[in-house]
């Protein structure tokens, strides 16, 4: 597991864009790209100023005529909440995006489209090239779809016109969300590639630590903490592929969108509250079972919202599911901050990847929501997370199976101990120089303890055994028919004739033998009151 994600990280390495930032921004619509080397550069985002019109769903014929109402947006961005002629626009409606490129030479380009969560069409250069779904301007007439979109360009001339449609009624937010890759076609298509080997392996990665998680948890069902991180496991793996990659769209071009939006709402609810129970249960003396169902309790409420009603309207819940998120992240942190001052095994290294991956989801929250435009870096933090956790898991199944082994081969000796023992309580077998010689407990008249061993001591003096135990564990296993008459000494309440002073000293006599064993007075002082007689 640890290899696999080493690997993976090699590969969102690979995928990276190095950091460096965008040098290239469109301004007014206009990107100058004759000085971009596609074969050092690499691809271009095409981010900046695009030229917009609101309500307008124009084709290229349309920009021979002028007049048009030209608007400015920066892209990637949402056009909900965007300033036009004094109005806050809202995320329903359709508008024309356009941008113009000035390129080094002619040649074979490519479009990669990841972001435009509804119903577009692009037009390059007066050809229409691109149709996702279907774009109206209304919902009656609009059919939205979620693909990821490699768009080839044939360009001849220098300039490349881009024009794209777009149409939303249902999704939450509206416009281009992420940024539209412009590069060669080969280079399109080697960072598309990456882009999906990055999510199928982090997404296999997952696959298998919840494989690996529920196979534990089939041979140790009380281990719920193994079952909570295989849930987590896959309600992320279903997050990357469905979400980011989106899978199902691809398999099946003709998938209910609707459905999609609820799939993608699960996958962020169940995440979460798994990984709440998984805290949880790791550290039951630190977290609340009330706050723990209160949590649950919402994002069932949340669910079941989800279930019953459209996108448009379940997606107007969305900021309060984000907030119970937050909750159950802060209340997974608070657990884990409490244990780690408890000084908790695994508190510690259970905090800081959280924390690690915990940041990588808030920067996707926020980006989601528009307020920020950092990119989604999500699968960086989850694989260092899910490295962590497969070394604290594996340590943690290893310990218990440890601690398990221990504690059979306690119970395997006591087992034996008290065969031992009850086989004692009816015979005793013993050596002489020529023969075995049976006799039971009757016949033992006290047991001395020396070192570790126990001897049981019989009328004739000549015969004793060997007992590997205690003076205190056979005491407590005879304590009906042995007196515990000095700290070495065990003597048969059946065999003792009297208990005697004898200058100053406490001495045990028994009546078949003339055997004798020192009493102490502390424990002679507990019998007497017991046994008077004895005293006589």
């Amino acid at each position: 597991m640890i290899l696999l994600c080493c690997s993976g990280l090699l590969l969102l390495i690979a995928c990276s864009d190095g950091g460096g930032g965008n040098p290239y921004q469109l301004k007014s619509g206009w990107l100058d790209l004759r000085d971009w080397h596609y074969d050092r550069s690499g691809t271009v985002a095409l981010d900046g100023e695009w030229e917009f019109y609101w309500r307008k769903l124009l084709k290229p014929e349309d920009f021979v005529r002028s007049g048009m109402g030209k608007e400015y947006i920066k892209v990637p961005g949402s056009w909900r909440g965007h300033q036009l002629n004094g109005k806050t626009l809202d995320a329903y409606g359709f508008a024309t995006f356009r941008a113009r490129l000035i390129i080094p030479e002619p040649g074979v380009y490519g479009l990669f489209c990841d972001g435009l969560e509804s119903a577009y069409k692009i037009w390059v250069n007066g050809k229409l090239v691109t149709t996702v779904g279907r774009v109206g301007t209304d919902d009656t007439s609009t059919s939205p779809q979620y693909l990821h979109t490699i768009t080839p360009i044939m360009a001849d001339d220098r300039v490349i016109d881009i024009i794209i449609q777009i149409s939303n009624f249902r999704h939450f937010r509206g416009g281009i969300r992420n940024s539209i890759k412009f590069g060669t076609i080969r280079q399109i298509d080697q960072e598309a590639g990456l882009f999906r080997a990055r999510n199928y392996f982090i997404g296999g990665i997952f696959t298998v630590a919840a494989v690996f998680c529920f196979i534990l948890f089939s041979y140790v069902r009380h281990d719920k903490p193994l079952l909570y991180f295989g849930l987590f496991a896959v309600s992320f793996a279903l997050y990357l592929l469905i979400v980011i990659e989106k899978i199902h769209f691809q398999v099946f071009p003709s998938f209910n969108w609707e459905l999609s939006m609820k799939l993608i709402c699960y996958t962020y609810l169940m995440a979460s509250v798994f990984y709440m129970l998984f805290v949880a249960q790791l550290f039951p003396n630190e977290s609340s079972k009330y706050i723990t169902i209160s949590i649950c309790s919402l994002i069932g409420i949340l669910c079941l919202i989800i279930l019953v009603t459209d996108a448009r309207t379940h997606m107007q819940t969305i900021g309060f599911s984000y907030l119970v998120i937050l909750i159950s992240t802060i209340y997974a942190i608070v657990i884990m901050v409490r244990a780690l001052r408890c000084g908790r095994s695994g508190a510690l290294t259970q905090l800081i990847p959280f924390v690690i991956y915990m940041g990588t989801v808030a920067n996707d929250t926020l980006f989601s929501m528009g307020i920020i435009m950092t990119g989604r870096l999500m699968p960086y933090g989850v694989l260092c997370f899910v490295a962590w956790e497969a070394v604290f898991l594996s340590r943690r199944v290893a310990r218990n199976f440890t601690a398990a082994q221990a504690i059979y081969k306690k119970l395997q000796a006591a087992r034996a101990d008290i065969s031992k023992f009850n086989d004692l309580k009816q015979l005793t077998q013993f050596d002489t120089e020529t023969q075995k010689v049976l006799a039971r407990m009757d016949e033992i008249i006290y047991i001395q303890a020396k070192n570790s061993i126990c001897y049981l001591h019989f009328s004739d003096e000549k015969a004793s055994v060997e007992v590997e135990s205690s003076i205190a564990d056979l005491h407590a296993y005879f304590s009906n028919e042995f007196l515990h008459v000095h700290r070495s000494y065990l003597a048969s309440l059946r065999k003792i004739k009297k208990i005697e002073l004898d200058n100053g000293n406490y001495r045990v006599t028994f009546t078949d033998s003339d055997q004798t064993i020192p009493g102490s007075r502390r424990k002679i002082a507990a019998i007497k009151p017991k046994l008077p007689d004895l005293f006589r």
